[in-house]
């Protein structure tokens, strides 16, 4: 058993298992970084031990919730940015930041936006799920698909009522969807 962390609240939302062992944590951290809540990724080899650690974002509120492996060995967070965007980006092994992209529906209108889980396709591209709300609708499921870049290629907005319709995962289908 092993804590991560510093004096303040610090949370760890996904992990992910290293090819040559260890792990990835990520989550958000109120301890280190630029600001209220940053970004908060973590590496521990196999005996749970702390390796490095880094943090992302700025002076504003920041949460990170997936983490997932690439085919091209890096790695991909998603999660919320800062005035309500919801942010992927993609970091080399070693926690560098290879690019940012935040993503914002055009009918949140100021709303919030957050992504929840993201996927690497087997053409490269990436979809993404989670959330985009604003006043009058309330939140609506919410999926993006950008290329392998992160550049936005298409972005839907589904929800059936006021109430919270919210997408948590994307899986993709045999027929390539």
């Amino acid at each position: 058993e092993k804590s991560f962390g510093g004096s303040q609240f610090d949370c760890g939302n996904s992990s992910l298992e290293l090819p040559e062992g260890g792990f990835l944590i990520l989550g958000w951290t109120r301890s280190f970084g630029a600001g209220q809540r940053d970004w908060y990724l973590v590496r521990v080899d196999g005996f749970g031990n702390q390796q490095w650690q880094r943090t992302y974002g700025d002076a504003n509120n920041q949460s990170a919730s997936s983490i997932i492996a690439l085919e091209d060995g890096n790695y991909l967070m998603s999660g919320g940015a800062v005035n309500g965007s919801a942010r992927m980006i993609k970091v080399s092994p070693s926690g560098n930041v290879i690019w940012q992209r935040d993503y914002s529906n055009p009918e949140s209108f100021g709303g919030s936006n957050y992504l929840f889980k993201s996927i690497e396709l087997v053409d490269g591209r990436i979809a993404a799920c989670g959330l985009t709300n604003n006043m009058a609708d309330g939140d609506a499921g919410w999926l993006i698909l950008t290329d392998a870049n992160g550049n936005l290629q298409w972005q839907r907005k589904y929800n059936k009522n006021q109430f919270t319709d919210l997408f948590y995962h994307v899986l993709a289908t045999e027929d390539g969807g």
